[in-house]
């Protein structure tokens, strides 16, 4: 729920900027300014960087023993309050002769929050640079070392953070919905933080977490040393997913099903994308932090990968088959960077079965993205319905998708970011695991 809320909070106050959300209480007491930290680059562009912070600070590993006294300015930062809603419906009927059949369902994701009255508190940069003139750091030391001989790693320092002033709580309620005739099922979750005033707390769900003042919720840093990421071309996904399309039928069904039922749950799908990354570095996965029904998920879904984490040699760990991990691995990393409100419509389009129709788009548009209609590989958004919820989709991966009488218009809107290579690699891989590509 902590994260949930504090990764909320980033989004609609610093969305492309350069505040990192606090994954787990218990880091709050961790984030000093000037501690030092690493900043470990994912395998995919569009995937945050994973931060780990040390236990020693910039004047530890400073060649002078001569501690900093940084300067710092502490300001206002926000009083952050705020409701979001989306409600997402889809609906595909069809009969045979005697047989009728009906697919359907809804998600309604609401997150309120309310942090109260937020400060910044920010290291004095420009004092710093003087304050660190001439000084070197000591690269002899082992922590360090060990950090440079791990070519992914950067080595960063705490900047800024923004801390809560007065107690808060967080409140979360699962609601799950059937659509009685159809196969569908989509589940919301609705998480909701609130301040409390005068020793009362606002309590809305089953489950109820208290934040103390002076809790770190968000935070920055600036990097010692900089790398940059690579970039993809999309026309390399379809060879990449190729290892879903060889699978038998019954597997490819597996595990397209466990990955569906994962989607409603943003949490989890972060997590399993953590998962993935420790194995391909050769780092034991860490499911403590998880549920018992998370851990079995996650768990269930690797083993249908030929996986296994009983091992205590996890470190020297190979996935059986290394093609269809890589596969896996591209797929789930994508679906992870995507929030709440894109994975219910996500779903909901794999259900309304117009997933091989989106992955066409690329293909078949013109130059200006136009698409026309009679083609036949679009013909599954004429209907109204389903083309409303794939509108939404691409609108939540910033893309406009425009519908005429004759034509359906693609275009990315000004400064897209990763979005829309995001969206595209899920939908690429979803529609390779459903043996489509």
């Amino acid at each position: 729920m902590f994260a949930k809320a504090t990764k909320n909070f980033v989004r609609e106050t610093d969305s492309g900027g350069d505040l990192i959300p606090v994954s787990h209480l218990n880091a709050s007491d961790k984030l000093q300014l000037l501690s030092l930290v690493t900043k470990r680059r994912k395998f995919w562009c569009w995937q945050k960087p994973k931060y780990h912070f040390l236990t020693v600070t910039l004047s530890d590993v400073l060649t002078e023993d001569k501690p900093i006294k940084p300067v710092i300015v502490e300001s206002d930062f926000a009083k952050y309050t705020g409701k979001f809603e989306d409600f997402v419906q889809g609906s595909i009927e069809a009969s045979f002769v005697k047989v009728s059949l009906g697919t359907g369902g809804k998600g309604y994701v609401e997150n309120e929050s309310s942090f109260g009255n937020l400060r910044k508190q920010e290291i004095d940069l420009q004092q710093l640079m003087k304050d660190v003139k001439d000084r070197t750091i000591d690269l002899s030391s082992s922590l360090l070392q060990q950090v440079i001989e791990r070519k992914r790693e950067v080595l960063c320092i705490l900047r800024e953070k923004i801390v809560t002033t007065q107690r808060c709580t967080i409140s979360e309620r699962i609601q799950t919905e059937e659509k009685v005739s159809g196969v569908m099922g989509c589940t919301a979750k609705t998480v909701k933080v609130s301040v409390s005033e005068n020793g009362s707390m606002v309590k809305d769900s089953s489950v109820i977490l208290e934040i103390p003042p002076a809790t770190t919720i968000a935070y920055g840093v600036i990097e010692l040393f900089i790398k940059h990421n690579g970039q993809f071309d999309l026309s390399w996904l379809k060879t990449q997913f190729q290892p879903f399309v060889k699978l038998p039928e019954d597997k490819q069904r597996a595990l397209y099903k466990t990955l569906c039922e994962l989607f409603p749950h943003e949490e989890t799908m972060t997590a399993l994308g953590d998962v993935f990354d420790d194995i391909c570095t050769g780092e034991k996965p860490d499911l403590e932090e998880l549920k018992l029904a998370q851990q079995r998920d996650l768990l269930n879904f690797l083993q249908l990968l030929g996986c296994s984490l009983q091992s205590e040699l996890l470190q020297k760990y190979q996935p059986q088959d290394e093609e269809l991990f890589s596969a896996a691995h591209l797929l789930i990393s994508a679906l992870s960077e995507m929030s709440d409100c894109t994975l219910v419509l996500l779903r909901a389009c794999c259900d309304l079965q117009v997933v091989p129709a989106l992955c066409c788009l690329p293909d078949i548009a013109s130059a200006d993205g136009t698409v026309a209609l009679g083609s036949p590989s679009v013909a599954a958004l004429t209907d109204r319905g389903r083309f409303d919820v794939v509108q939404r989709l691409f609108t939540s991966s910033n893309i406009n998708l425009e519908m005429t009488e004759s034509s359906v218009k693609v275009v990315t809107m000004k400064e897209p970011r990763f979005f829309p290579l995001v969206l595209y690699v899920a939908l690429y891989g979803l529609h390779a695991l459903g043996g489509n590509v």
